[in-house]
Order: C-alpha cells, then structure tokens, then sequence
C-alpha cells in the first residue's frame, strides 16, 4: 500500500481542521482517523474499512455538493473517482492524496463521509416477519426456507446477468435460462406459444432465443446499458450476495426474460416457458411480473389476464404489481341522466407532447369525440361522433387549428362490458392547449374510462365538467382470477406500515378484490445493473468488488418492488409445498396476513392484508400434517366441516363477531355480525352459499382468525 508523506499529512490535517464549513463534525474526524490510517497510525476499525486502495492509490468513499456541476472534470483532474450524480450533488471516491486540493477546490460546497448504516433491505424482511423464514425455527421442527428448488421468472429490462447477486457461491450463473425475444444468436425453443386467433396454445417455435449454459449467459452481459429495473426487482426476490441486502429467495434458481420490448405478448411466452422448464426439471416455479397497463376491461377477460391465469396451477404461481396509479386520476365512473354527455380534459405527464389512450365502455350505446382547448378556444378535432354508425375516425393531421399530431377513435359495437371505444392521440396541441374527451350516452346506462398512466383525467376547473379518480386503478393485467395481484406498503423513508399512496387497486369490474396482498415497496434496497450508464444505475447506497469487478446497489420505490417481495416471499412456502396452486396462496393470504389500523381504514386497497412469511409458512406446515405448530396465530376452528353452510365457529370469548365469508378468488360473497356465547358463535349461511370452497375470516375485538370451510 503506498503512504503519504508526512509532511503531506500535516498539511491534510490543518486544512480539514480549517475546513468546517465543508465538512461537518463527524465528517472532520473520519477523515482525520483515514488519513491515520495511511500513516499507518490509527487502528480504528471503522477508518481501516474506509480507507480502499484503487490502482496502488488509497481513496475514500464521501458524498461531494458542487456549486457548478459541470466542472466536476477539474475534481477529475485532481484523481478523484465520480460514481453517481444527482444534480449538483454526487458521491465519488477521493484521493487522500490530494485530499486537500479537493476540500480546498472552489467548485466544492460541501463534503460528507459516509455513515454506517443498518437500515438494509432487512427492514422488508423484518416487516414481513421473514427473517424468521431464512433462520428456521429448531422448536417448531422448522428448517430454514430459502427458495431452494424452486424456479423463480421474469420479463423486464435492465438485468444485469453477471451480477454477484445472481450467482453461486462458486461463481457459476444461478439463471437456468435467459430469453432474449429479438436476439436470435442463442438456442430456440419449441414450446407452446399463444394463438391469438383462438387463445389457445400450440406447439410452435418462441421468438427469439434462449442461452442455458454458463459460458453463454456471462456473455450476454445486460440486456440494456439505459436501465436497472430488472436487476432491482430479482435482487429484491432473490438475491443472494450476503451484504445484507439479500432477497427473499436467495437459494431459488432464475430465468428471466431480458428485453426493453414489454409487450403482453412478450408477457405471456415467457410465463408459459418458465413454467414449461419448470415442469421439465419437475420443480415449483413463481413467476413476478412488475409491470402492467391502465386500459382495457379490468374484469379478467383481456387477453393476458386470461391467458396466464390458464398457465399457472399446481406449483405454478403469478404475481404481478397492483400498479403505480393508486393515487391518479386515471378512472372515471359515469351514469348518463337527462341527455348531458360526459366531459373530461385529458391532462399529460409531459409538458411538451400528449400520447396517450383511453378506452370506455357501456351497456348503453355510446358515442365520442375528441376537442382540443387552444388559445381559450374549443376545437372540435373530429367534427363527427365515433359511433356505431361511424366506428372509425382517423385524423392523421390532428386538427391543424389546435393540434398537430395523430387522433384516432375506434368503436366495438361488443365487448364484454358491452359498447366500447377507444381512443389514441399523440402528438402536441398548440398554444399550451389540452385535449377534451366528450361521451354521449343513454340516460340511465354507466359507463366506466379508464386512461394510461402517462395521461389523467381532469375537469380542467371548468362548470360541468369530470375528474377523474383513482378507483379501479389496478394494473389490467392483474385482473385475472388466478394470478395475485400486489400493493405496496411504506418500508422505509415516511410513515411505516402506512399504504404507499401510488399503491394502485380495485376493485375488478365483476366485483373481485385486488389486490389481494400488499408488500413492502416503500422503498426498497437491491441490484442494480452494473453496465446501466444512466442515472439509475448507480445510486451509491452500497457496492462491493469481487474478482476486480464493482457491483452496485440502489434505492427503487414501487408496487414493482413489492411485487417481487411478494413473490420470493411465496418460493419460500413452494419449497415446503411444491403443490401449492394459487387458490392455496390465497388461503394463506386469508388466514395468516397482518392486519391494524391501517388495513381496517381502508379494507379495499389491502386486500388479506399485509403478508406475513412466517406465518404462512407455519400454516402451510400444518395443513400439510406434518406437524402440530403451535401458533401465535392459532387457525380458525370450524365445525362441521364440510356442512351445508351452517356452522359454528370457536374464537375468544367475545360478545359478538363479524363473520366473512370469500371465495376463492377473493371476493366477498356473504357476511354477518354474530352474537357470541362464551366464544362460539353459530353461523348460518346455508341459503347464500352454493357448494364449493371458501375463506370464512372473524373480527371481534379480541379475534382475527381465518380458516377453509367446504360446503355440499
């Protein structure tokens, strides 16, 4: 290790000591103990960490405030490392060779050594009680739950496939499989591909291409250089580089799908391969999907929604993220009365274009145009209605007066929401102009719209005009009937255990809960892409170097990040029972999620609750048989079972009850307050339920307990 001299110490000191209005106390003696350090002067451990040698030189981590950030090249010059920047502040590693040409620089404001921290991605472990999944549990007869043996997939952009946090302990890939759908230099794959003429599935030959071995996923190196999205989200479910940043499956195997082309149909082939290998290898497979889309009729029918819920089964799960909207007007909920139309002002995310969608349906006929607001004026863009007498309107030129781009309005005279239009404008009204979405209905009939994420609804502070909300706000593709939808709760950074205000939900058009699981998203530590060179690739909460490389890890908030949470959560209860189909996840959800103040003020956005691992994974290991786990939270006792809906349920000793009855797929079918004698309750439901299985939950004041009822 090369020294600096002593006389250039001396000099360090004095200009630190000098420099408080730079550094901060704490950061003053840091620096002191790592420049002892050099002199070998020093033995604290702390210091001895700090201190790195790069290239024969010893440097330091710090956090740097400029006053012109486009001079950073001058701190450059003086050898300093820059790692990150966000606006006029960066973190970098600094020299303590020219330490103080650094401190004494007139671009530098401010410098901050770095502090220990706690707070790792163990705050969503702990909140989710799966720690105590990772460790085992020796008096329950429990051994440690890692995700061994199970598959867990993907489809998303930014992956890092050389990533520490992806490999194995000796350095091999823990990716089984890498689909990349417009690379076609790797292996094909003959497998069952969706038909979108019949829905169906078919033997045909995927896209694409597949890279299975070591040698050639190493190679791949990272889907895109522009992102780091999907190296966040695996390393939140599975990431096993222990730094205390690991995931919640860090023993599972990968395949993913790495691609910035996010269609559903890219979507639904990559959830049909990672459960054709899975069945191949004769493993469980989870499959986490963070990403979605407003439009369409969020009742389980659109074609993706539809087509994964036919994939999965039996040791074959999907997640997928509520959404983002939770907190947007992207929804509108309208009944037509006394021959008004509905008006509502399309606002933007972007200042400069509008491209947005908006899809509408009604039982009742309905008609739309499309007027653009410029200069105080309205224009109409399309003089005429769309309608079933006028289905199509194309407006290449938009409407030279107000708006230059494309519109297009399209009617469906069928759907299974009953009349439908869709509408598309991209491009940019003039003179700070905004679009107006005008609908005319029959009186009487309802009508839902939702918007895409990129646009809102807006009433535009004009009389007679609608804004939108955020109901139905979750994602469309998480509609469906057996994939699990999930929300996101605060983990960190604001009010924990509160619901994440963009945490989008339901519920679905026919009535479904979603989501039926909230995680932690708020915000959540992981991977991120080392070959990511734009601004989220290298956040600088931690990295490490291995072998001469430097892997990087980052902050993320989102249902994207809950999402994976959720589903590394559930490869851990795959692994205790590689059975488990997604009705039984839901059962779990039911009887052993987390509930308090914040889930009762708002039943709808939280589903079950919030999931708690090890809970479930006691549950799962007594309905198994293998063992008597006593419980904190001991499941329902119902009996009979199965009865004809009549039944009498042991809780606490309570005055009353609440008794709710789900089925299955998450919605509320029946519900009664009970009167209670000496903790049992009688319940009668036989004239409401149909033969089947369901979730009954009781609430009382002293009782939160679920359990499965079969009735004849």
């Amino acid at each position: 290790m090369r020294k600096i001299s002593t006389l250039l110490f001396a000099v360090v000191v004095a200009t630190v000591a000098m420099a408080q209005s730079k550094l901060s106390g704490y950061s003053q003696q840091m620096l002191n103990e790592c420049l002892k350090v050099a002199e070998s002067k020093s033995s604290d451990a702390t210091a001895i960490k700090a201190v790195k040698e790069i290239d024969g030189q010893q440097f330091v981590d710090a956090f740097v405030h400029v006053s012109d950030v486009s001079k950073i090249s001058r701190l450059e010059a003086l050898g300093v490392k820059v790692n990150y920047v966000v606006g006029d502040c960066f973190t970098a590693q600094l020299p303590l060779s020219a330490i103080n040409k650094v401190i004494e620089s007139e671009n530098v404001v401010r410098i901050e050594m770095p502090r220990k921290a706690h707070l790792l991605n163990n705050n969503a472990r702990q909140m989710t009680n799966h720690n105590a999944t990772l460790a085992g549990n020796e008096e329950l007869g429990l051994s440690p739950f890692t995700g061994k043996g199970v598959i867990y997939g993907t489809l998303d952009v930014g992956i890092d496939f050389n990533h520490i946090n992806f490999r194995h302990d000796d350095g091999s890939t823990r990716f089984l499989a890498v689909y990349l759908p417009t690379n076609n230099s790797g292996e094909k794959y003959t497998g069952r591909v969706a038909n979108e003429d019949t829905g169906e599935f078919e033997t045909a030959e995927l896209p694409g291409s597949f890279f299975t071995t070591d040698e050639a996923i190493k190679a791949l190196k990272s889907d895109t250089s522009s992102e780091s999205h999907g190296s966040h989200t695996i390393g939140t479910a599975t990431g096993r580089y222990n730094n205390g940043y690991q995931g919640f499956a860090p023993d599972a195997d990968l395949i993913a799908c790495g691609t910035d082309d996010l269609s559903d149909f890219n979507i639904v082939n990559t959830v049909a391969y990672v459960f054709d290998r899975a069945e191949e290898l004769g493993r469980p497979a989870v499959v986490s999907l963070s990403l979605g889309f407003n439009v369409g009729m969020h009742n389980g029918n659109d074609f993706s929604a539809r087509m994964i819920d036919r994939l999965t089964g039996p040791g074959k799960v999907v997640c997928l993220s509520a959404g983002n909207e939770g907190n947007d007007r992207v929804h509108i909920a309208h009944t037509f009365a006394d021959g008004q139309p509905l008006k509502t002002v399309v606002k933007s995310s972007s200042w400069s274009k509008l491209d947005g969608y908006i899809d509408m349906y009604s039982q009742g006929d309905i008609k739309a145009r499309l007027a653009i607001t410029s200069g105080g004026q309205l224009y109409m863009a399309s003089t005429e209605y769309c309608s079933k007498d006028n289905p199509t309107i194309e407006l290449p030129d938009g409407l030279k007066a107000g708006f230059s781009g494309n519109i297009s309005l399209t009617y469906v005279e069928s759907t299974d929401l009953g009349h439908g239009i869709f509408i598309r404008a991209s491009g940019k009204p003039k003179n700070s102009g905004e679009a107006v979405v005008i609908v005319e209905g029959e009186d009487g009939s309802e009508m839902q719209m939702w918007c895409e994420s990129s646009t809102s609804l807006s009433d535009g502070g004009w009389a007679g005009y609608t804004a939108g909300d955020s109901e139905m706000s979750i994602n469309t593709m998480a509609c469906g009937y057996n994939s699990i939808a999930v929300g996101a709760y605060v983990s960190r950074y604001g009010t924990l255990g509160s619901l994440a205000y963009f945490s989008s939900y339901g519920p679905t058009i026919d009535g479904r809960m979603k989501p039926e699981i909230v995680g932690p998203g708020s915000s959540l530590y992981s991977s991120v892409n080392s070959y990511d060179t734009s601004s989220t690739g290298r956040n600088a909460v931690a990295q490490a170097t291995v072998d001469g490389t430097t892997y990087y890890w980052g902050s993320m908030q989102g249902t994207s990040m809950s999402c994976p949470a959720v589903a590394g959560t559930i490869a851990t209860w795959l692994e205790l029972n590689p059975e488990m189909t997604p009705e039984d996840v839901k059962e779990v959800f039911a009887a052993t999620a987390q509930n308090d103040n914040y889930t009762a003020s708002a039943p709808k956005k939280w589903g079950y609750g919030k999931i708690d691992s090890f809970e479930g994974i006691k549950y799962i290991y007594q309905t198994l048989g293998v063992s008597d786990v006593v419980a904190e939270k001991k499941p329902l006792i119902i009996y009979p079972n199965p009865s004809d809906g009549r039944f009498t349920v042991l809780t606490a000793t309570e005055e009353a009850v609440t008794v709710n009855v789900f089925n299955l797929g998450g919605s509320l079918v029946a519900s009664q307050k009970i009167a209670a004698d000496g903790g049992v309750a009688e319940a009668d439901f036989s004239s409401q339920l149909t033969p089947g299985s369901y979730i009954v939950k009781v609430t009382g004041k002293r009782s939160n307990l679920a359990g499965k009822i079969v009735v004849k």
